[in-house]
């Protein structure tokens, strides 16, 4: 159960800070104009991608609580 929690963990951070990326990311294009679409666009698919899996293990795993 701990080493499961702790690959939890290990998703979770990167998923955080991704997070923050991408919203910095869109900020930056939003409010000071910056040309960085595509970067934004490829952060915000990494992000979804880690949040799904994120999220798919957390039901297999801890379903049943």
């Amino acid at each position: 159960m701990q080493k499961k929690q702790m690959v939890m963990f290990f998703l979770g951070v990167p998923l955080l800070i991704m997070l923050l990326i991408t919203g910095g990311l869109g900020i930056a294009m939003g409010i000071y104009g910056k040309q960085v679409f595509m970067l934004h666009m490829v952060s915000a698919g990494l992000t979804i991608t880690l949040a799904f899996v994120h999220a798919i293990l957390g039901i297999v795993w801890f379903y049943p609580f």
